[in-house]
């Protein structure tokens, strides 16, 4: 019979709160070694001793971190060791509060997808878990402990995290893209463990004079000079990224104004759809061009609707160009550049016509997906060919 012993450790947080460290352990007394480990957290205070933490985190009690904070709309938190984040308003209910029109638009997405079958489509969306108001009288006393960062209520989104990059990859870009004498610095930051890869297929990198002011790792900029140098497969970044543009577009019927499109790694949603047994070894290596990535569409909080017609397509061609440069440009000097628009444009026209097959779209407008590229080529020319004035 081996013998069990609990070990408590107390945690200061704000007052009259406490978080209960318990230590669970069993040692196999002939080898003196441990056998199992375990370890709960309790939360209590004075006025609730065993409070219920309701939608938050299903077994026990953890507390929330910051992992970025945009100070003009939204904080985001994670809980460690969950699968979850959270978007928490910084000015609930002011013009900066996006999160309710971020929450209606990627239930949507999300029921689209199901509805075309995630397996089809190629791009992954993280799964919608809920949204809490400022004014809710049931979650927020429960939970505002857990957020030590927070005064008070406000409005809050919960989606699935999408989980970061591996260690490997992370200090793969490190040693290929930083300073030598930075490497160790930036492998230590706790910032940079937080990795989101964008895909910038609209844009080179641009040479600057010290690598060491612009590095980091938390929205490392992929641009398409970069994509080459690590030997991914730009065309196929481009068919993917179109078609979940045309998705946004002809289906969900929204402009995709400011969504953003990253590499990062499995996700335990992702994972959960796959047929038992498939082979994930490739995820967890260190060269990033043999390992299995998957591009995510996340942020959809500055979506917004339009209007099939020439104001509609205006808008949609205003926010493919406002956005990041995820989107390859027509007029390319470069025949491989001007390759990479011809597969986006392809790649979109077919996901486009998809939607007229599901009845997303409507026969009527099914030349707009078309009307769509020109008048973008358009805008192309005429930027460029102001720049050359």
């Amino acid at each position: 019979m081996w013998p069990s012993k609990n070990f408590t450790a107390l945690v200061e947080l704000k007052a009259p709160a406490t978080l209960t460290l318990i230590l669970n352990y069993t040692k196999d007394i002939r080898t003196g070694r441990y056998m199992d480990n375990m370890v709960i957290w309790q939360y209590s205070r004075p006025e609730k001793p065993f409070p219920v933490f309701t939608s938050l985190i299903t077994a026990g009690v953890r507390i929330a971190v910051v992992l970025s904070d945009n100070r003009m709309q939204s904080g985001v938190y994670e809980v460690p060791g969950t699968a979850d984040v959270f978007k928490v308003a910084n000015f609930p209910g002011k013009e900066t509060d996006q999160l309710w029109n971020d929450y209606k638009t990627h239930v949507k997405v999300s029921e689209l997808f199901e509805d075309f079958g995630r397996g089809n489509i190629k791009v992954q969306v993280p799964c919608h878990k809920y949204f809490v108001g400022m004014d809710d009288e049931i979650w927020w006393p429960e939970n505002l402990d857990r957020f030590p960062n927070l005064d008070m209520p406000s409005n809050l989104l919960a989606t699935e995290r999408i989980l970061p990059l591996t260690k490997a990859i992370r200090e793969s870009l490190i040693d290929m893209y930083c300073p030598s004498e930075h490497h160790a610095y930036f492998k230590a930051s706790a910032s940079n463990k937080d990795c989101l890869v964008r895909i910038y297929l609209g844009k080179r990198s641009v040479p600057v004079s010290s690598k060491f002011k612009r590095f980091q790792l938390r929205n490392f900029q992929l641009h398409l000079d970069l994509i080459e140098e690590l030997e991914l497969d730009a065309p196929e970044f481009a068919t993917c990224i179109a078609e979940s543009l045309a998705i946004m577009h002809w289906a969900c019927q929204s402009d995709a104004n400011d969504v953003e499109f990253v590499l990062e790694n499995l996700s335990p949603s992702t994972i959960a759809s796959m047929k038992p047994n498939t082979s994930t070894w490739d995820a967890a290596l260190k060269n990033f061009h043999r390992r299995t990535t998957h591009i995510w569409m996340l942020d959809f909080n500055r979506c917004a609707a339009f209007a099939p017609g020439t104001e509609g397509l205006k808008q949609l061609v205003h926010s493919f160009f406002r956005n990041d440069p995820y989107f390859p440009r027509p007029h390319a000097q470069l025949e491989k550049y001007q390759h990479l628009w011809d597969v986006f444009g392809k790649s979109y026209l077919a996901t486009a016509q998809m939607c007229v097959n599901k009845g997303k779209l409507c026969e009527k407008f099914a030349n707009l997906p078309s009307l769509f590229l020109t008048m973008v080529q358009v805008e192309q020319k005429r930027r460029l060919d102001a720049q050359a004035a």
